[in-house]
């Protein structure tokens, strides 16, 4: 995405960030028409701010992941539960019954390593 921000729009931005207390402005003495901008303190609070609501919703995202994981996790464990019960049931299909055991057995383990780490990641 290409944003274009003409001077005019430019310059009413500053302006009304020094207006609001995000800027300092320091006018040039040898050239009035130069201007020096600066943050201000309330522009660092606003940065941290902005910061810690982003994290949160990140956090939040984390957990809802985690949580989906999780049911993903409890039902594939109940597949392989249940491949015992179809082993009695259908003798003549072990191989196969195996081999979609062990599938699901190493999807199993790649999900919870994926969900260790993301539980590591949130405080």
């Amino acid at each position: 995405m290409i944003f274009v921000v003409y001077k005019e729009n430019f310059y009413r931005l500053l302006r009304k960030l020094v207006k609001e207390g995000y800027l300092y402005k320091e006018v040039n003495i040898k050239n009035h028409r130069l201007s020096l901008f600066s943050e201000s303190e309330k522009m660092n609070e606003y940065r941290k701010n902005l910061k810690t609501k982003s994290n949160q919703y990140h956090f939040s995202e984390l957990k809802k992941k985690t949580s989906e994981l999780k049911a993903k996790k409890d039902f594939i464990e109940k597949q392989i539960s249940s491949a015992k019960q179809a082993l009695i049931d259908f003798p003549n299909l072990e191989v196969e019954i195996n081999k979609r055991k062990i599938i699901l057995a190493q999807e199993l383990f790649q999900m919870n390593a994926y969900n260790t780490f993301l539980d590591s990641l949130i405080p």
